[in-house]
């Protein structure tokens, strides 16, 4: 189900850049790092993580040196293997500049705090 609101919030925000129901674009930002930052703190090779998701090896390194998009179905495997939660790893691959304007200072203030929590957590 989150999948799935997730999606239609990306579709939704697609069609109108002036999107209000979103706090962030999805498409800026920096999945790959964070998937590459998660999956070496665990300790798992490239091949490893790429074989647990049925992908291959190169497709997985371009996804995290974000010269490829994965689906979301993709990410899910990804997540699930990492054993974190996809609404995590998208927090976690927020930078300011995906944030909207008038919502960036409170951002700064908390994200730091929020990503080192989830970090240890998670990681």
């Amino acid at each position: 189900m989150m999948l799935y609101l997730i999606k239609k919030l990306k579709t939704h925000c697609y069609r109108d850049s002036k999107c209000p129901t979103i706090f962030f674009n999805l498409s800026n930002m920096n999945l790959g790092k964070t998937i590459k930052d998660l999956r070496k703190d665990k300790g798992i090779k490239q091949l490893q993580l790429a074989e647990s998701c049925s992908i291959t090896q190169s497709y997985l390194s371009n996804i995290e040196s974000n010269k490829k998009e994965p689906t979301l179905s993709v990410l899910n495997q990804i997540c699930t293997n990492l054993s974190v939660p996809l609404p995590i790893v998208f927090f976690l691959s927020m930078g300011k500049e995906d944030v909207a304007e008038n919502k960036r200072e409170i951002f700064d203030t908390l994200a730091p705090l929020m990503k080192e929590t989830l970090l240890k957590s998670f990681a």
